[in-house]
């Protein structure tokens, strides 16, 4: 193993997809919030870029111009730059409850740029904060007429819950919807492979690197304005140039540290085709991501922690070349099986927790929560990676699996009527153990859809037990009060004023970030937790408990 090898692997950072949530969402509606940034955050690699360059000028870092977008007339830098500010400006308001200000942000960035239809998206946001359902439709409706069609983000998200009760929502949502279907085959269209003689000559990698990347953050900032269907044939575009540059790149006389390096920007360049919104992934998308990962695999097998991110991104591709209609239960045993045996050949490296967390989704699928398998796999993760520091990261998205197999911990709380509750003794009923707080933007967000779910289910057994992590010189008990009667909460709130440190927060592993839901059967058992009982996810569940279809 030379030198140059040894000091890639430590600089080798976990794989990332390119990151389509825009500005809004991953600062408002998405992520857990935290004991501290790391532990607050559902995926420590999501980023949001931002706008870097003006069509026809030079990227910066360098001296080639950069592609065109064709279609699409690119906005003057200056202006998307204000932009970002008001929609930053927005959210800060947002996480303080502040929602008119939040609306006057949004406004002000329409005025910037008032063919932008996603800004008129985050407007309907503002909005139904503020219960203004109708306004909220009509912002919608706007955000529609410019080229808006992604209903899945209004009928998933529990702040629209009044815009969906009215009656011009269902007609809206067809017209999205249908405009989706008729705009989906362009952005279907990711690899090509392009001619690398036809791309510039750099003089050194660090140079291809810079020049793509400000170019693929130039269009990915876009998404924060356009619908993803608009921007993201772009954004392949440019994944399909970087793809044909390396490969130039390839061509020259490199050492062996130049050699591994072009193969590692290769691979996580070829990892960024994910296209959330398509599932099953193109054929010609699994082709190139295999080739690549095939590729790596045969030429750095005796490098470990690449060599096991590349097995996972290999065998993640052709799990994804999948109809999810077509899945057998015979299918996830075999991708089970190859998974599991990246941690085998590759016991604790990032790649291997990779294929193990998703081998936990994929028993789930076939077993349910709480099986035999399950407990073996959480036992693998928690025994072989719990100094890694990928674990930690993962933590949100672990910890429900470790509740279903473990079962709830004990812990006794007093709620601020002075009732006790007891983990253990729940009297036969379903709770949802909730915890939350009054600075949490994710918290907030869920609120209308708690409100909703326990007016239907409170008088047929459904309870909820609100455990706050406010702390007491931010918020007094008085003041909580005063807040909870001021939202609309008609459910038992225990509050300490211990923030983190309140009991049954580090029992539960709510450290791993909050909102952290924990729903409890009328058998004492785990259910589901963390996002899975949380928006439509939780209203589901409570469907099956109580008999609705």
């Amino acid at each position: 193993m030379t030198q140059g090898t040894l000091q890639l692997s430590k600089v080798w950072q976990m794989l990332g997809t390119l990151t389509l949530a825009v500005l809004l969402f991953s600062l408002l509606g998405c992520g857990g919030e935290g004991e501290d940034r790391s532990a607050g955050t559902r995926d420590a690699s999501t980023e949001t870029p931002g706008p870097t360059a003006e069509t026809g000028t030079a990227a910066p870092g360098t001296g080639i111009a950069p592609i065109e977008l064709p279609g699409l007339e690119m906005p003057d830098q200056a202006i998307l730059q204000q932009v970002h500010g008001k929609l930053q400006g927005a959210i800060t308001a947002l996480r303080q409850r502040q929602g008119d200000s939040a609306i006057n942000y949004f406004n002000a960035a329409i005025e910037l740029l008032p063919d932008a239809p996603v800004l008129y998206y985050y407007l309907a946001v503002g909005l139904s904060s503020q219960s203004k359902y109708e306004e909220a439709l009509a912002s919608l409706e706007k955000a529609a007429e410019l080229g808006f069609c992604d209903p899945l983000k209004i009928e998933h998200d529990p702040v629209f819950v009044g815009v969906r009760e009215l009656d011009g929502w269902l007609p809206l949502q067809d017209q999205m919807q249908g405009e989706r279907t008729r705009q989906r085959p362009a952005s279907q269209v990711s690899y090509r492979e392009l001619d690398p003689e036809q791309e510039p000559a750099f003089e050194d990698l660090a140079e291809l690197q810079t020049h793509y990347t400000e170019l693929l953050n130039q269009r990915s900032g876009l998404l924060a304005i356009y619908p993803d269907v608009i921007i993201m044939p772009h954004v392949w575009d440019m994944l399909n140039h970087k793809m044909a540059a390396l490969r130039k790149f390839q061509e020259r006389e490199l050492d062996d540290t130049q050699k591994i390096q072009v193969d590692l920007d290769l691979l996580k360049t070829v990892n960024a085709y994910e296209n959330p919104q398509q599932t099953p992934w193109l054929p010609s998308t699994v082709e190139i991501v295999t080739r690549v990962a095939n590729e790596f695999i045969q030429r750095h097998s005796d490098e470990p922690e690449p060599a096991s991110q590349a097995s996972y991104v290999q065998i993640r591709a052709e799990a994804l070349g999948r109809d999810p209609s077509s899945i057998t239960d015979g299918d996830l045993t075999e991708d089970i099986e190859r998974l599991t045996a990246i941690h085998d050949k590759y016991p604790g490296t990032a790649g291997a927790l990779f294929a193990l967390m998703d081998v936990l989704e994929m028993i789930k699928d076939r077993d349910g929560l709480g099986s035999e398998a399950m407990a073996t796999m959480v036992q693998k993760l928690k025994s072989g990676y719990a100094d890694h520091p990928g674990l930690r990261q993962m933590a949100y998205k672990l910890q429900p699996y470790v509740l279903a197999v473990e079962g709830l911990p004990e812990f006794t709380v007093t709620d601020l009527s002075g009732k006790e509750w007891n983990s253990r003794n729940l009297g036969g009923g379903v709770i949802l153990f909730d915890f939350w707080a009054t600075w949490c933007a994710p918290c907030l967000q869920e609120l209308p859809n708690l409100i909703q779910l326990y007016s239907m289910y409170k008088d047929r057994g459904f309870q909820i037990l609100g455990i706050s992590l406010d702390e007491q010189q931010k918020i007094s008990e008085d003041d909580l009060k005063k807040w909870i009667k001021e939202n609309n909460i008609t459910w038992p709130i225990v509050y300490s004023g211990q923030g983190w440190s309140t009991t049954g927060v580090h029992e539960c592993g709510a450290t791993a970030g909050i909102p952290f839901p924990i729903l409890v059967g009328r058998d004492g058992k785990v259910i589901t937790a963390a996002e899975g009982a949380t928006g439509q996810n939780l209203a589901k569940e409570l469907a099956k408990l109580f008999g609705e279809s």
